[in-house]
């Protein structure tokens, strides 16, 4: 099994892009990328191109809006597909996550 190394990218001011797999093997490299995108008051982030999310990405997602909330950003989660939205009920999240259901308007660009 191949893996696919996440990338984030900006794709208009306070608008980011992640795509890749967000997995236990690959959140460490993620989170410093993740950190830097948390800057103005308010981010939009497109998990659309998430192909594959674990229990550990899904940790890294709430590390991350934790550390937005602590700066006071506020976040939306665009572009969620079905199976995080199952990890994060299945995890208990859903309500903490700010997810917004893959039909729903994800980042262009």
């Amino acid at each position: 099994m191949t893996l696919t190394k996440v990338t984030l990218a900006e794709v208009a001011s306070g608008q980011w892009r992640l795509t890749g797999e967000l997995t236990f093997a690959t959140c460490a490299d993620s989170w410093s990328p993740l950190l830097a995108c948390l800057q103005g008051n308010a981010v939009k982030l497109d998990v659309a191109g998430l192909i594959r999310v674990d229990s550990a990405g899904l940790a890294t997602l709430v590390a991350w809006l934790a550390e937005a909330r602590r700066r006071q950003i506020s976040v939306e989660l665009l572009g969620a597909n079905e199976q995080l939205l199952q990890l994060a009920r299945v995890g208990g999240v859903d309500t903490v996550l700010p997810l917004h259901w893959q039909a729903d308007v994800a980042v262009n660009g």
